[in-house]
Parts: structure tokens; C-alpha cells; sequence
């Protein structure tokens, strides 16, 4: 027969297994969910460079106006990003609390994390593009945006000044 302090054991492991599949459940959830958002952003990339010149087209005089649109809709998706990452880190900082002593995966994703200092974190996409580290998903899709960010800045720029000026 089992005794008290046995079946209390074997309750605990298996709440801190469904813990760790409920953890993986929603890091998965929140990955997909920032695929949505990275597609979502080459999509304004498209279709606001695309409709930007064909209104250029038919009515130059307000094309400008569509680039800047596109920032603010790049800002919109990047403050998304940024609260998704938030998100999915929770997940992974929790799932490394379960794993306790064993290096399972979270524990190499969080430890991998807090080894960089908060200005690496800051300039990470821009080092690592130069020094040809191993870019993350993060640094990419940050530097999409800063992409995104000038490129329009500049389109709406140009596209006024050879209209106005």
C-alpha cells in the first residue's frame, strides 16, 4: 500500500508535469503568434511600398502621405512584437524554474539570455549582423523594422519634396 507522503509525491510530479506541457503549450502558442506578426509586417512592407506607387501614379501630389501610414502601422505591429516577447519569456523563465537542477531546453534559452549585458541587448541585432554572430529570431525581426522604419521615412521624404518643393 501506498502511504500518505508516497501519493503526495506522485500528485506533485504530475502537476509539475502538466505545469511544464500547460509552459509548453503557450511558448508554442506565442512562436506562432509572432510568425503572424512577422508576416504581418513584410505584408505593410509590400503592400505599403506597392500602393504608395501606384497612387504616385494617379495623384502625386498625396502620395507622401501613405509612407507615413506605414510607419505608424510598423510601430503598431514592432509594440505587438515587443509585448509578445514578453510573453513568450515568461514562458520560458517559468519552464526553467520546473526543470530545477536538469539543463533542459528553457533553462539554455534563459541562461543564454541573462549572459548578455543590457547595452548587448540593446545593439545585438546591429553586432550581430556585423560580427556575423548567430542572429536571433528577435534581432531579425528588429532590424526588418529599422529597415521598414527608414525605408519609408525616406520614401515619404523624397515623394514630398519632389512634389512640394
Amino acid at each position: 500500500m501506498d502511504t500518505t507522503e508516497s501519493k503526495k509525491k506522485r500528485v506533485e510530479k504530475v502537476n509539475i508535469e502538466k505545469r511544464y506541457e500547460e509552459i509548453g503549450i503557450n511558448y508554442r502558442f506565442f512562436l506562432g503568434w509572432r510568425q503572424a506578426i512577422f508576416a504581418g509586417l513584410l505584408a505593410i512592407l509590400y503592400g505599403v511600398t506597392s500602393f504608395t506607387l501606384t497612387v504616385y501614379k494617379e495623384l502625386p501630389h498625396i502620395a507622401f502621405i501613405i509612407p507615413f501610414v506605414g510607419l505608424f502601422l510598423v510601430l503598431v505591429f514592432w509594440g505587438i512584437e515587443f509585448r509578445n516577447r514578453d510573453l513568450y519569456h515568461v514562458a520560458t523563465r517559468s519552464g526553467k524554474i520546473l526543470e530545477g537542477d536538469e539543463d533542459g531546453m528553457y533553462t539554455k534559452l534563459v541562461d543564454r539570455e541573462d549572459d548578455l549585458t543590457i547595452l548587448e541587448k540593446i545593439f545585438s541585432p546591429i553586432r550581430e549582423l556585423f560580427t556575423l554572430g548567430r542572429i536571433t529570431q528577435s534581432a531579425a525581426f528588429d532590424l526588418l523594422v529599422l529597415f521598414s522604419l527608414v525605408l519609408f521615412l525616406f520614401l515619404g521624404i523624397y515623394l514630398y519634396r519632389a512634389v512640394h518643393v
